[in-house]
């Protein structure tokens, strides 16, 4: 939030907004009458999903108290990671909490003594959010430490494994990392190599709270009924290698601009008057009214 009165122009004002905007990297979309009817929250809304790129989440002012406490737990917990590795990898370690820090994360850093070897070992790697594992020449897993990793990843523990290009990592990459060969931590980062592992972690972090965009049916899916939800995220069904159709809900009052990165010519059904419907309209999606 801050200071408007001294603004006067709405010019001046929207102006200002879209410079803040540009500047975060979180929203929270308050979902009422009040905020659905304000040409300013609508104004400002649709801003967020063209850049696309950032985190939203969407609160129902309308839910219960419960509710509403549950969605703050589950957005607060995907903005705190915590970022394990030696002591010995200390510059690395500097870069991507910088990086993190730089998108308003909260991050917790966790110096081990030893390479995690067993399923308790990581295990015990688990902590507040999402924990980063920072995996070098100094910090290399065993082949079943490693297919333990692997198996932790696939099954949503909220744990991700950053490598720093030793070499021998090729070898080592967990199935749902198969561009992380172009996505290592250096101890110079230029601007690409700062943004592609920034979007790997909100790709991961996407893909730990949402099991329905994990499923092999969603990723198989000629045609998918997506689910009563008020929010479609990034690369929503990019990975979606057969899609033809997406049935959209009119309860969605959020679409990211890349949320059919790479499927822009998937046909679209919704409700007429939905925001889905305004949604393909201004991204020139194809599209038919299920009346």
């Amino acid at each position: 939030t801050f200071y408007l009165k001294c603004l006067t122009d709405d010019d001046e004002v929207a102006d200002l907004i879209k410079r803040e905007i540009k500047e975060r990297d979180w929203f929270v979309f308050v979902n009422s009458d009040n905020s659905r009817a304000s040409r300013w929250v609508r104004s400002e809304r649709d801003y967020i999903e063209e850049i696309g790129g950032k985190n939203v989440f969407v609160i129902d002012a309308d839910a219960g108290d419960e509710q509403i406490a549950a969605e703050l737990e589950a957005m607060t917990s995907q903005m705190q990671i915590t970022l394990v590795s030696l002591e010995e990898d200390a510059a690395y370690r500097e870069v991507v909490e910088n990086l993190l820090l730089s998108h308003d994360y909260i991050v917790l850093s966790k110096v081990i003594t030893k390479v995690p070897e067993t399923e308790e070992d990581l295990e015990a790697l688990l902590d507040r959010g999402t924990t980063i594992l920072l995996i070098s020449e100094n910090n290399l897993l065993s082949d079943e430490a490693h297919d333990i990793l692997e198996e932790m990843v696939l099954s949503r523990k909220r744990i991700m494994p950053l490598y720093t290009g030793y070499a021998d990592y090729e070898s080592m990459l967990c199935a749902i990392y198969k561009d992380l060969p172009n996505t290592v931590v250096k101890k110079q980062l230029s601007e690409e190599e700062r943004e592609k592992i920034f979007t790997l972690v909100q790709q991961h972090i996407m893909l730990q709270r949402d099991d329905f965009l994990t499923s092999e049916s969603y990723r198989s899916a000629r045609i998918i009924h997506y689910p009563k939800v008020t929010q479609i995220p990034d690369y929503a069904f990019t990975d979606c290698d057969l899609l033809e159709e997406v049935y959209i809900p009119d309860t969605v009052v959020y679409i990211s601009s890349k949320a059919f990165y790479k499927k822009e010519d998937v046909l679209v059904r919704c409700a007429p008057g939905s925001h889905a419907e305004a949604y393909c309209i201004k991204h020139h999606i194809r599209y038919e009214v299920d009346r």
